[in-house]
């Protein structure tokens, strides 16, 4: 299968302390999509050889880990993709209903590592090559997974992305990366967590750390860059219950390999937004929010909620601005964006007790797929926020969850 990872874009601005605080993270293919960065060249592989891709894994005490299950999974092109060639190479299932099928189909697609933690691929030439573009290397991904231990959602992962431009190809061996420490306080206020960085050779070169939070059904509540440990404000996380986990990006013999830690259990101990619950509107779209409950401020945080598909011609359908009646004047200090996909060069959030006068409380600029945590001025009470797209065709073309909250806290 096409392997699917958070591709890491981690952005902040002024600190802690500063006004706009940005974290983002986006849906996207493992360390670059569809094969972005497909080198130009031609394969020199006969289309009848055989391919090998060998490697090791090693357990976070850094034993050969054996017995574990490895997939590997090839990348589609941009062409690939746009031509629909998943009937010739969209993941290893697929590649199998070929007639004759890749030699790597020629049992269970997944290999198990043995006593010393190495594990071995097969294909032939024709296998290890882009269709569209015909004939260049392939970009493939190893990913594997150790069993989650007591007390954990699921067990530390690594995948591995690399080229097969030759008949034999040693991917370097890659470590666990052993369990987070988990929060050494974790109160109504903040949450703090810290890590050990994954082990990794001398000549690598770490390139990003995400501390992530996900609900139980793997939705994304909050996202922030951190490289050995971070403090959050717990009103990000609200109420909800699910696992927190730490993904690191890290280039080894020039390959890029992702790290994610186990998925360790908790809960939100901030409580709910004082805005869960409330009524929303959205203007300059043509998808109704519908009479149930506000898709943003449900506390789901399920950006598939919208209805807006961010692209294409129902692009119409994303909304301008979504406002939120808070049914009463109320202090609002901060602002929490979660999972926000905004097709605009800024956002803008305003006020008002009547929603028909607006006052503008912030303003940020575009970060797809941001988390972003707002601070207003201080003494700011009304009954209605917004948040709009600036310019006229500015979109907000996805927005998992809008959570207003009194200051100051941090």
């Amino acid at each position: 299968m096409l392997a699917r990872e958070p591709r890491l874009d981690p952005r902040t601005q002024h600190g802690d302390d500063g006004p706009v605080i940005r974290f983002a993270i986006a849906a996207g293919l493992a360390l670059g999509v569809l094969g972005l960065h497909a080198p130009a060249v031609v394969a020199d592989i006969p289309d009848d050889a055989v391919v090998t891709v060998t490697g090791q894994l090693l357990t976070p005490g850094g034993l050969p880990a054996s017995g574990v299950k490895v997939v590997l999974s090839p990348v589609l092109t941009f062409r690939e993709d746009a031509l629909g060639s998943l009937g010739l190479v969209g993941s290893v299932g697929t590649v199998c209903l070929l007639d004759p099928p890749p030699l790597l189909c020629a049992e269970d697609p997944g290999t198990t590592t043995d006593e010393q933690g190495a594990y071995t691929f097969r294909m032939r030439g024709r296998d290890a090559k882009t269709s569209a573009p015909a004939g260049r290397p392939r970009d493939f991904i190893v990913h594997a997974s150790l069993p989650a231990a007591t007390g954990q959602l699921a067990g530390p992962a690594v995948s591995s992305r690399f080229t097969v431009s030759t008949p034999g190809v040693t991917v370097a061996p890659i470590r666990f990366w052993g369990p987070l420490t988990l929060p050494v306080q974790a109160g109504a206020q903040r949450l703090r967590v810290r890590w050990q960085p994954p082990v990794i050779p001398r000549s690598a070169r770490r390139r990003a750390t995400l501390l992530r939070f996900v609900t139980r059904l793997n939705e994304d509540v909050w996202a922030q860059p951190a490289a050995r440990g971070a403090t959050i404000d717990a009103r990000a996380l609200e109420d909800a219950e699910g696992a927190l986990l730490a993904t690191s990006v890290v280039t080894i013999d020039g390959r890029d390999t992702t790290f994610t830690g186990a998925r360790e259990p908790f809960a939100g101990r901030a409580g709910a937004a004082p805005s869960r619950g409330m009524s929303c509107r959205g203007r300059g779209g043509t998808h109704a929010f519908g009479a149930g409950p506000c898709p943003v401020t449900d506390g789901a945080f399920d950006i598939s909620s919208q209805g807006c598909p961010g692209s294409g011609a129902a692009f119409s359908r994303c909304h301008r601005s979504i406002a939120v009646d808070l049914g009463r004047r109320a202090s609002v200090g901060r602002v929490f964006l979660h999972d926000l996909d905004l097709f605009a060069e800024h956002g803008i959030v305003e006020t008002s007790n009547d929603a028909r006068s607006w006052k503008r409380g912030a303003r940020f600029a575009r970060d797809d797929g941001t988390f972003v945590k707002l601070r207003l001025a201080p003494g700011i009470k009304a009954r209605h926020l917004r948040l709009r797209a600036s310019g006229s065709h500015g979109r907000i073309s996805g927005l998992a969850e809008l959570s207003v909250w009194p200051g100051p806290v941090g």
